[in-house]
Formats: C-alpha cells, structure tokens, sequence
C-alpha cells in the first residue's frame, strides 16, 4: 500500500523513493508465496475461479497501476492473465465507470 500512497496520493515533491522501494521488496515474500500455492493449482481455491481470484486479481490490478513488473513469478502471471481474460472481471472493473 505504500507504493500505492507514494505514487498517487503523495506530492511528487514530497515522494520517499527509500520508501517506495522498501515497499516494493516488501512485496517479493507475499508473490513468492502465491507463485508457489499457483504452481500446483489454477486458482486460489484450487481448480475453479471464485469470488477469491476476482478479489486479489483487483488488487493486483494497483500494481499494473504502477507498472511493477510480476513477469518473473510465471504463475502469477498467467493466473493474471487468466483473470483478465474472465467476462466477470471486466464486469467487475465496469461497476462506477
């Protein structure tokens, strides 16, 4: 979340990039993690994409925001991607546009 507050919410002349960038390290555990759980499984909940996919796939959607770049976590990726791809996410990214 502090990637999220230094990039949109902090003035630009007021950033902290030590504090970006100790967000951004911060996030190499928590995609490890996932990559792991994703290379045994499709979904979060195993073989079929839930109300858990759609959720952590919109909150992933920050760090498309901010261009961090998930391509080394492969899983990840192609869980995102997989995501993405779903009607029911676009519904999702729809609602208040």
């Amino acid at each position: 979340m502090a990637m999220v507050v230094q990039q949109f919410f902090t003035p630009e002349e007021k950033r902290d990039q030590r504090t970006f960038d100790q967000a951004v390290r911060g996030l190499l555990r928590p995609l490890q993690v996932l990559e792991t759980h994703l290379q045994t499984h499709t979904w979060l909940q195993g073989d079929d994409f839930t109300l858990a996919d759609l959720n952590l796939a919109g909150i992933m959607e920050l760090l498309n925001m901010l261009q961090h770049d998930v391509s080394e976590f492969r899983e990840v990726r192609r869980w995102l991607d997989a995501c993405y791809a779903r009607p029911s996410y676009a519904a999702a990214k729809g609602v208040g546009a």
